[in-house]
């Protein structure tokens, strides 16, 4: 017995010691381990070589209040993490500090760099009590700044973005430009105002007109050309035609159908883009695509004297799952849903000097409307005839492109992007953040900034079920029903039986 006692006390010595040696050698070298799929809580490389590039100190300050709502509490812990990998890769260029709530110096800085606060309820001596609190961070570069105002439990898993994108736009000389076409009935601001927010962070962002000053590539780097309703003249093609010939690069995001949700009817939308864009290697098709992949949507049905809602799905709000994984613009997007879409036609490629990609094609169980459109919300989805071909909606071009008004003449290498929705990151529209995340990455892709991509595409991935049969929904719900009063009764044997068993034996004995 005192041999077991000494081995045991021989085994806890040599745990305390391994536990002491791991806590020395981690004071000197920084390590992390990070299981979560996609590394959410862990620095990807692209924040690593940003902030390994520094070539001055980058200044963090963080301004938390000390007593914080018990879903708060882990934020500054998470933040002081993140902030540990970013001063080990950053060559001793990156700073930070956590000021002191109770300081004079966290009251003036508060008022200096007007980070806001915001109004919680706390539970304090068995009541509840408001309570004013601090949750920003300034990051100061030089004599530059940027500010994140408030941090919740929400924004941590893109919180590794918001700070490496601001420490890269501190540490560039020069952003890159981007020009948002204004005029022939383009997307207003308002109506995409969440992503010009982020585009603004990033870019220096632009309202253009499509004449020969504004489409210059001194003035702007990218243009995005946001369903426009109006024909194009020639003199506007011509501009747009004389940017990319000199480098510019371009999206096109088309709707080819005008919606009325009220009255549910759709009519064609002509832009005069066909020409121009068939020139480059690509069209979207005069069609409006249904999908038996799709959204849901509550259709309010009158049974006698109630009306009813009732959810069902929408073949032309088609949610696509086929996305390119090659692709670091949709390598890490499981989903994206698009709001009456037309499919891309891209036999114009000739593939001699450009390359085309296809980002984003529908299901295989399709069908499309042209010329005369039925949106009617009231049928079922089974009554539609669906196709067996997966049709493209996205799509990247890049390459040397021919001019649109001379043959002869060729572009200089650049890239163009095409989607046959202009509504999926529109406001009120876009069904989820990885909507937004695909318009922005094609952006990025546009200004060929790929760094951030991967980084955003951590931030939050969908994991939608599988479909299951109507056959294999019934079995399902059988054995739902069925089998836990049968394990139940199984069970109620086995221990009838064991007890029995048990008796007889007493009586033997």
């Amino acid at each position: 017995m005192k041999n077991k006692f000494k081995d045991l006390d021989i085994s806890l010595v040599y745990i305390l010691g391994i536990v002491v040696l791991v806590n020395i050698i981690s004071v000197f070298y920084f390590f992390r381990l990070d299981l979560t799929d996609g590394g959410i809580y862990s620095l990807s490389d692209a924040s690593k070589k940003i902030v390994a590039g520094l070539d001055d100190k980058v200044i963090v300050k963080c301004f938390f209040s000390s007593e914080l709502p018990p879903e708060m509490k882990s934020i500054p812990r998470q933040i002081k993490d993140n902030l540990d990998e970013y001063k080990t890769y950053s060559n001793g260029n990156l700073e930070y500090e956590f000021i002191d709530q109770t300081s004079e110096e966290f009251s003036k800085q508060i008022m200096d760099y007007q980070l806001p606060s915001a109004q919680v309820q706390m539970l304090e001596k068995d009541e509840f009590k408001v309570k004013r609190i601090f949750m920003g961070m300034v990051i100061l570069y030089e004599d530059k700044k940027e500010i994140i105002p408030f941090i919740q439990q929400g924004d941590i898993p893109a919180i590794e973005y918001e700070i490496t994108s601001r420490i890269k736009k501190l540490a560039t000389d020069k952003l890159p430009s981007i020009g948002i076409l204004s005029g022939f009935g383009c997307a207003q601001p308002e109506e995409i105002r969440t992503v010009l927010q982020v585009l603004s962070s990033q870019y220096v962002v632009d309202q253009v007109t499509a004449d020969s000053n504004s489409l210059k590539t001194d003035r702007i780097n990218s243009l995005l050309i946001i369903g426009p309703k109006e024909n194009f003249t020639q003199e506007a093609l011509s501009s747009i035609d004389k940017f990319i010939m000199s480098g510019g690069k371009a999206a096109f995001f088309v709707d080819k159908t005008s919606i009325n949700l009220q009255m549910q009817n759709a009519t064609d939308i002509n832009t005069n883009l066909d020409s121009l864009m068939m020139t480059y290697g690509i069209k979207v098709n005069n069609d409006l695509i249904g999908d038996k992949q799709a959204g849901i949507i509550t259709v309010r049905q009158q049974k006698g004297f109630f009306t009813i809602a009732n959810p069902v799905k929408y073949p032309f709000l088609p949610h696509i799952t086929d996305l390119d994984r090659s692709s670091p613009v949709t390598q890490k997007i499981e989903a994206v849903d698009l709001y009456f879409a037309s499919s891309l036609d891209t036999a114009f490629s000739n593939g001699k000097n450009t390359e085309l990609k296809v980002l984003a094609r529908t299901s295989a169980e399709t069908f499309v409307q042209s010329g005369k459109y039925n949106i009617m919300a009231d049928r079922d989805i089974e009554d539609y005839t669906f196709g067996s071909e997966k049709l493209p909606v996205i799509a990247l071009l890049k390459g040397s492109f021919q001019s649109y008004f001379n043959s002869a003449e060729k572009s200089l290498v650049t890239r163009i992007a095409v989607s046959g929705d202009a509504d999926f990151f529109q406001e009120n529209k876009f069904g989820s953040q990885e909507n937004i995340s695909l318009f922005l990455n094609l952006v990025d892709w546009l200004t060929a900034d790929e760094a951030l991509i991967s980084i955003r595409s951590k931030e939050i991935t969908q994991r939608p079920l599988d479909k299951v049969e109507d056959g294999d929904k019934t079995i399902i719900k059988w054995l739902n029903i069925a089998l836990i009063p049968v394990l139940i009764a199984a069970i109620g044997i086995l221990r009838w039986r064991k007890n029995r068993n048990r008796n007889d034996f007493s009586l033997k004995k």
